[in-house]
């Protein structure tokens, strides 16, 4: 057998192969996948963390590892040889689905959903429709299935996702923390997805008073998360309104909710870093989208070395450098970011290739577009870059990079659009 962690990813992000243990440097977000693991191998009731990487993180990982036995949309399809003692209670739990009481089916699911496996999620719950909820744990089956579906369409899966899925839980629901989950769908998803400040306005009230309607039935550290979410939510809604002095009034509250979370065991700091994680990252947006470049950049510095292993924050400092005019700081974030992915990798590799791009390296551009395309051959902006170096550089690569630009614009002229990655969208570089 090979060692997963003989491979930097494979050290960093071990618990999504096979539900081995994080290592000490393990970013951020492998911490909800050990803590529902936890909850489904042994009699525990640890707290609910939120954080599920998609589904495409898992197949870039089994990509930059070379561990391709572990591809996979069902864990029973694992090689017994491979199976660690808590793997083979995910599968046995899967296998024996249907007879499982409700809470331990809200475990297996929340596992499934945390590794990414959401057609597993989906495909055992076909038979269990949970229209109308009749307790907090059903409530969570229906929420686990609806997030499924939901992030499968997100990433151009089309699963037949509604977002009146989360509705019916937000209405018929009893209180409880799957209800308030489902109602802060509605708020998120009504202004990522619909840009409709009504509909979010509508449903963020509702969020509010439920809140409090069950803050004396709810863990200190539930109802943090819950304030927290509410108020990082509710900012999109002056945001929209171009209320500057509105958005920052709600992340201020935000922030002083995530912090405020630091307390207690090494699973309750698990907690609080999940609060903040996106709440620094939020506060990023917010201080670029106000061009307050200083205040970004330090904020940037600060999400970083908060979580140094995570790819993502590296791609968050490349971001607010490139703001600043700083194309060489750009292109050394970008650059660690791509020595710690996935996740994003043809994203990073692309911005990698922009940077060099901008400084007038056009070799190494070359080379990272053409690394973005490895990992993701359908990345138009990547292919556009290839031609645009190649050409520039007299490359005999120019050919086969046109040839895929052509075939790239022809499947996206013929296709539904869907939502889609930024890098796919992103301008070419200037200059």
């Amino acid at each position: 057998m090979r060692d997963i962690g003989l491979t930097l990813p494979g050290f960093l992000s071990r618990p999504f192969f096979d539900l081995g243990l994080p290592c000490d440097d393990s970013p951020a977000y492998t911490a909800p996948l050990d803590v529902d693991r936890r909850n489904l191998t042994a009699p525990t009731d640890l707290p609910m963390l939120w954080q599920t990487m998609n589904a495409s993180f898992r197949e870039e990982l089994i990509q930059a590892t070379g561990f391709h036995e572990y591809t996979l949309t069902d864990p029973r399809q694992l090689d017994v040889g491979l199976r660690t003692p808590d793997w083979q209670v995910l599968v046995d739990s899967v296998e024996n689905f249907a007879d499982l009481d409700v809470k331990q089916k809200v475990k297996t699911l929340r596992v499934l959903n945390r590794l990414g496996l959401f057609k597993c999620t989906i495909d055992i719950t076909s038979h269990d429709r949970f229209l109308e909820p009749s307790d907090d744990s059903s409530a969570g089956v229906a929420w686990l299935r609806a997030y499924a579906r939901y992030r499968l369409q997100n990433e151009s899966e089309d699963v037949g996702y509604c977002i009146d899925e989360f509705e019916a839980i937000a209405v018929t629901a009893p209180p409880g923390l799957w209800k308030l989950a489902a109602i802060y769908q509605k708020v998120v998803q009504s202004v990522k997805h619909e840009g409709d400040v009504r509909a979010a306005e509508f449903w963020q009230g509702i969020h509010g008073v439920e809140i409090e309607q069950i803050s004396s039935e709810i863990s200190r550290q539930d109802y943090l998360m819950a304030r927290s979410r509410f108020h990082r939510v509710h900012a999109f809604i002056p945001q929209m309104k171009q209320d500057s002095a509105g958005t920052q009034a709600e992340m201020e509250l935000a922030r002083k909710y995530a912090e405020d979370a630091f307390y207690g065991d090494s699973v309750q700091l698990a907690y609080a870093r999940e609060i903040a994680w996106p709440v620094r990252e939020s506060l990023i947006k917010e201080s670029l989208w106000n061009g307050d470049l200083d205040l970004a950049l330090e904020r940037a510095v600060n999400h970083r070395n908060a979580d140094p292993f995570d790819a993502r924050v590296w791609v968050n400092c490349g971001e607010v450098h490139l703001e600043r005019g700083e194309a060489e700081n750009a292109l050394e974030a970008y650059r660690e970011a791509a020595r710690l992915a996935p996740p994003g990798g043809a994203l990073i590799n692309f911005m990698v290739g922009h940077c060099h791009e901008i400084t007038g390296n056009s070799d190494l551009a070359l080379d990272s577009y053409l690394a973005s395309l490895r990992i993701d051959p359908l990345a138009i902006s990547s292919a556009k870059g290839a031609l645009r170096v190649a050409d520039a550089l007299g490359s005999r690569m120019r050919h086969w990079a046109q040839m895929q630009v052509e075939k790239l614009e022809e499947i996206g002229s013929a296709s539904v659009p869907q939502p889609e990655p930024a890098y796919r969208k992103l301008p070419p570089a200037a200059g």
